[in-house]
This record gives C-alpha cells, structure tokens and sequence, in this order.
C-alpha cells in the first residue's frame, strides 16, 4: 500500500510540472506595462495599421437627442446603438441619422434599469439586450417592439451575470467576481437555455470590493478572454476555455489580499486598472491606467499587441499625417466594430460642444 501511494505521489507531480510548462513554455508572452517607460510614448502612423476610415457625423437635430456619458457603442449591419449614462439606448443608421430610443428606463415590460449589454442578430436584426440589476435578457424585433424577457435561474444563489458578448448564434455570459476564472455561461437564444463554460475557482469575501473584471474581445466567432485577476488570454473549444498567450501584469495587479477598502488606499506602488480591450484585425488594443496611490493620480495608456507577429508597443498615440481628428489616443472611447477588421471611435468635433462623431477604422 505504501509503495502504491509513493508512486501516486510522484506520478502527481510529473503531471504537474508537465502542466505547469505547458500552460506557460508553449504560450506567447508579454509584460503589460514597464513603469520605468512612463514617459516614452510613441507615435504610429495610421496608414501603417488602417486601411480606411469612414467619419459618421451624429444628427444634431432638434428632434434627436442629447447624449451623456457613453457607456457603450454597439454596431450591427444597419445601424449603430450608443448607450448613454447605462440608461438609454438611442439607434442611428449608418449616415447617423437618429432613428429612435429603445424602449425606456424603468421596472415595467420591455423597460431595464441599467445597461449590461445590446446585441443584434444580424439576419432578423432582432435586439437582445441585458438589463444588469434585474438580471433579464430583454428582446427587442427591428422596429424596437419588445417581444420577451428571460431570467435565468442558477443553482448558485448567489451568482450574479454581469454581461456578455456575442458569440456564434448565442451570447456568452460572465459574472460579476474577484476570481481568476468566473462563471461564464453560453446562453442559447432560441431556446433560452444556459450552458456552463467556465466555473469560479474563490467565493468573494463580503468585505472585499469588486475589482475583477472580463474583457472579452475579437471575432464573434471565436474570441479572446482576458481576466484581470488571470495573467492568461483564453479562446473558448467545445465549450471550454483554452489557454492562448500570456499577459504579464505582474506587481501591477491587485493581490486577494488587498482587495479591502482599508487596504487599497495604502498600498504604496502603482496599480494597473484595465479600462478595455478591444480587437481589430492583428492588432489588439489594451486601454489602461496606472493608479499612482502616493500621489492620487490616474494616467492613461494605449498598448497595441500584434497576435500574428508576437510584437507588443506600450503607451501609443496613433496618428494620420494630415487628419488630427483621425487621431487615435489613449483618452478616446474605442469600441469593437461589427466585425474582426473594424473598430469604432466616437469623439467631439473640434471647436463644437453638441456635434459628436463616429469614425470607423478599417485594419489591415
């Protein structure tokens, strides 16, 4: 008996020295920010990366409405949805003509309270969207019309959806958790089902505040997930989450056991907060600050990642040599576009406090 459970030791940790060096010797890899590059911030010019823009001016029409803060910017074949201050969902066709608002805030049928997530399903041009505090999938047919509602219940009473993105023919859910792989779920829209993807692996302590965050990005059809509390980038195979690359945050990142309100405040290094992450064609876009906690500041980055060519620039500001409205820079509000080669920026016009734009890069 003692020889068996020996040999099981051992065979143990051959398996785990053997996972342990594939999960990071067969991966590609990079450090996310290097503090001592704070300053060194480069320009790329665009025509190096884009291939065309298109520059959508919003209706600034009486009977068209008055934006506020932009908390998300959705694109389908037809039309582009603009989510303003988490509680409005205003629909432009792609000239940026004002079409309507999406139904209302507000706890009756077809109303949310809070935005989570719109997405379009391109061939009935249908509208499912995701109302956070009531945790209801809202659907919506093209002319705005509400049509259904569904709650999904979870063994879990605790679990808690955040968002989603879409994926294939359905939406892929995750919730809302300090942890370094979440609940993630692929909710079937025809038949309202959810299927399991990924399980957390820590149950949050009631003292601690809600720093992690997902970020799912790419193409619809096989995207990149990305984890703050997870140095690793994920594809999703038969329903199951597969390593892809490595990003490195190192110190950066907040511990467990930092993750209380009389902690974070005195930590006494830089904190790296992941804004968002969005991808268009190889490149991929991290939008970040670096919280200086001695000096109570936030500065902003952009960071390009080259998948195909394994090539990583911190802190860029991308440029086009005669358009300054063309200019991509690390404050602006970058969305993913309706497919892998778009993304979308919405911006001010100079000299204007009313006109808002919304251009759309074309990569290569």
């Amino acid at each position: 008996m003692k020889k068996f459970r020996l040999s099981n030791v051992v065979l143990f940790f051959i398996l785990l020295i053997s996972l342990s060096c594939s999960r990071g010797g067969n991966l590609k890899e990079f450090n996310l920010h290097d503090i001592s590059k704070n300053e060194d911030c480069k320009t790329i010019p665009l025509d190096s990366i884009v291939a065309g823009t298109e520059v959508i001016e919003l209706d600034n029409s009486e009977d068209a409405p008055i934006i506020g803060a932009i908390t998300g910017l959705y694109e389908s074949d037809s039309s582009f949805f603009i989510v303003s201050d988490k509680k409005s969902i205003y629909e432009y066709n792609k000239k940026g003509k004002y079409i309507r608002q999406l139904a209302s805030q507000g706890r009756g049928p077809g109303e949310y309270l809070s935005v989570g997530g719109v997405s379009v399903n391109n061939d009935d041009r249908s509208i499912a969207v995701f109302d956070f505090p009531s945790q209801r999938i809202l659907k919506y047919d093209k002319d705005g019309n509400h049509i259904s509602s569904f709650k999904p219940k979870f063994e879990d009473t605790l679990l808690y959806l955040k968002s989603f993105f879409p994926y294939k023919d359905g939406l892929l859910f995750y919730s809302s958790n300090n942890s370094a792989r979440v609940d993630m779920f692929l909710f079937n829209q025809e038949d309202e089902i959810m299927e399991p993807v990924s399980r957390k692996d820590r149950n949050m302590l009631p003292e601690e505040l809600i720093l992690g965050n997902l970020f799912i990005f790419g193409d619809k059809q096989g995207p990149y997930i990305y984890n703050y509390f997870n140095d690793t980038v994920f594809v999703v195979k038969n329903k199951k989450l597969i390593p892809a690359w490595l990003t490195r945050s190192g110190n950066l990142r907040i511990g467990y056991d930092e993750l209380f309100m009389d902690r974070l405040g005195n930590l006494g290094r830089s904190v790296l907060n992941m804004r968002n992450v969005i991808q268009g064609g190889n490149i991929v876009f991290f939008m970040y600050s670096l919280s200086d906690n001695i000096e109570r500041k936030r500065i902003p980055f952009l960071s390009l990642y080259n998948i195909q060519t394994n090539s990583y620039t911190q802190n860029v500001e991308i440029r086009d040599k005669k358009d300054s409205l063309l200019t991509i820079g690390r404050r602006d509000l970058m969305f993913q576009g309706n497919t892998i080669k778009d993304i979308i920026v919405i911006k001010g016009l100079p000299g204007s406090d009313k006109n808002q734009v919304i251009i759309k890069f074309k990569m290569l």
